[in-house]
């Protein structure tokens, strides 16, 4: 297992720097520029021609991307064009918030999603089948903006149940429990928006792995044995049919962390994902850039973590 490991890790290192190479040119393809919010009637053509010279944007893109390269091997993500302040800084600043965000998701899905998909493949073709397959249609249907806006309509506007925005009231003075509870009025909203697409994705694989595995032989032993339709289930049935479900842990990090962006806009919370879109809007590449990148290793540590949790769900696997 640690040989796998470091080979993974070494695999992973021309993976970035492919991202690197991408999010890079992508970037310069990308209209207009981090001197767009300069441009104005009373900005001459000379301190343009400055700014463009101090951000190294007049040497060749070559040239753009080896010193940009060089900076990020020393761990320096470079300065934002639009306020100056450390991109490194900014992301570590936001980190929490969107990594509090997708954790809680990710594990609500999956408590959830795993037990829906087992009921609904042991009580295959009966109303709840039916309706929980009709539920997981919307949650992968519905996009993740327009049930934001349903829920802050409803749960905040109408109900006063949640607030609409933000991590926590500048007001609030509580400490200890009263902290927790205040701050999780803020996350339950997002977080169950963010979880429903995943959630439904997950019930879906555990249901058809599920009835899969029911109509394995040791299965149809393991009834005969006499043993208890419970514990043929959990016991013996469940383990195996996970395997599948793991396989879409990898794949729905990158769709929780681009889900990021549009949850936290629409609730506008304070991570990763709102301060992508605040670059977006205000040509800030370098903070695009930087954003980017660290995802892409958030990505790859969460591909390496499903690949380890094979071993442990299936002894039979090995590296």
């Amino acid at each position: 297992m640690n040989k796998y490991i470091r080979k993974r890790l070494v695999q992973a290192i021309p993976v970035i720097f492919g991202i690197t190479v991408l999010t890079f040119f992508i970037m310069k393809m990308a209209p207009g520029g981090p001197l767009t919010g300069m441009i104005s009637p009373r900005t001459s053509s000379e301190s343009l021609q400055r700014a463009r010279e101090a951000l190294g944007l007049n040497d060749p893109i070559i040239v753009q991307y080896w010193s940009w390269l060089k900076e990020l091997v020393q761990g320096n993500f470079g300065y934002s064009t639009y306020n100056g302040q450390v991109i490194l800084d900014m992301i570590l600043q936001r980190l929490p918030a969107t990594l509090l965000l997708t954790v809680t998701a990710f594990i609500f899905s999956y408590i959830v999603g795993i037990p829906l998909g087992v009921y609904s493949a042991t009580h295959k073709y009966s109303k709840g089948d039916y309706g929980l397959t009709f539920f997981s249609f919307i949650g992968i249907s519905v996009p993740s903006f327009f049930f934001g806006m349903g829920m802050i309509y409803i749960f905040a506007l109408k109900l006063d149940w949640f607030p609409t925005s933000g991590f926590g009231s500048s007001m609030f003075r509580g400490t200890g429990m009263a902290l927790v509870l205040h701050k999780l009025r803020y996350l339950v909203m997002p977080a169950l928006v963010m979880a429903l697409a995943n959630l439904a994705q997950v019930m879906r694989f555990a249901r058809s792995s599920m009835i899969e595995t029911l109509n394995q032989d040791y299965v149809r032993t393991a009834r005969a044995k006499g043993l208890s339709e419970k514990r043929v289930i959990y016991k013996h049935a469940l383990k195996n049919s996970l395997i599948p479900v793991i396989t879409i842990f990898g794949q729905s990090i990158p769709n929780l962390f681009g889900g990021a962006y549009i949850i936290e806009k629409v609730f506008g919370w304070p991570g990763m994902g709102l301060l992508g879109v605040d670059a977006i809007n205000n040509r800030d590449y370098q903070v695009l850039m930087g954003l980017t990148l660290f995802t892409a290793i958030l990505v790859l540590l969460g591909n390496l973590i499903a690949d380890i949790m094979y071993s442990l769900v299936d002894p039979r696997i090995r590296y």
